[in-house]
């Protein structure tokens, strides 16, 4: 590891970026390195697996861990998160509501965009614990929230029983994808078809309803 060694190096001359491609270049470069060798490689094999010069990597990165940030960062943003498009979904009936939350949760597992990002997370922790957990927080935060709102104010109206909301969400989630998670992740099962995950998804509603519902 280089990361010590490196960092005084970001202190020298920091210029402006001068191609937009780079940047991605750099992340694309990133990611390959960190999935096939971990975080062990220095900020020269990341630039030569980019195709550009040393000194273009410390115009958009201080330094190796704020890389990394970035990389985490910009993988977490990939999977398909609760948003404005879900902004009415706490004014449509329950069990509409989770389904309509489950298939984008398992759109996304479909993708493998979430598998992409844990992966990296898991490369990543073993150097920057810190680092992975205050992102991995922040990601499932978002990813969650929605979803725990709606199950809160179900609970809150009487139509789920009272209990502690992370436990239900984790319940609800789990049901959507089951053991079949850790297939796809390891490539073991094709991406589900869109009948499939529309079947998943309700059935992971219905079994959810019938152990929380009154």
């Amino acid at each position: 590891m280089q990361v010590h060694s490196e960092l005084g190096a970001t202190r020298r001359g920091r210029g402006r970026p001068r191609n937009p491609e780079s940047r991605v270049r750099l992340l694309d470069a990133g990611r390959m390195l960190i999935l096939e060798q971990g975080l062990d490689f220095n900020i020269e094999s990341i630039a030569t697996n980019a195709g550009v010069a040393r000194r273009t990597f410390y115009s958009y990165f201080e330094d190796k861990e704020a890389f990394v940030a970035e990389l985490l960062r910009d993988a977490e943003t990939a999977p398909d998160t609760p948003g404005d498009k879900f902004a009415d979904i706490l004014d449509k009936p329950l069990s509409d509501a989770l389904y309509e939350l489950g298939i984008g949760y398992l759109n996304g597992i479909s993708q493998r965009r979430e598998f992409k990002w844990a992966r990296l997370l898991a490369s990543a922790n073993k150097t920057y614990p810190s680092l992975v957990d205050r992102i991995f927080m922040e990601a499932r935060s978002r990813d969650y929230a929605l979803l725990t709102q709606i199950v809160e104010q179900a609970m809150t109206d009487g139509r789920l029983i009272s209990c502690d909301p992370s436990e239900a969400v984790g319940d609800i989630v789990g049901l959507w994808h089951g053991t079949a998670v850790w297939q796809m992740v390891m490539g073991l099962l094709p991406p589900p078809s869109h009948e499939e995950i529309s079947r998943r998804v309700r059935r992971g509603v219905d079994l959810f309803l019938c152990l929380y519902e009154p």
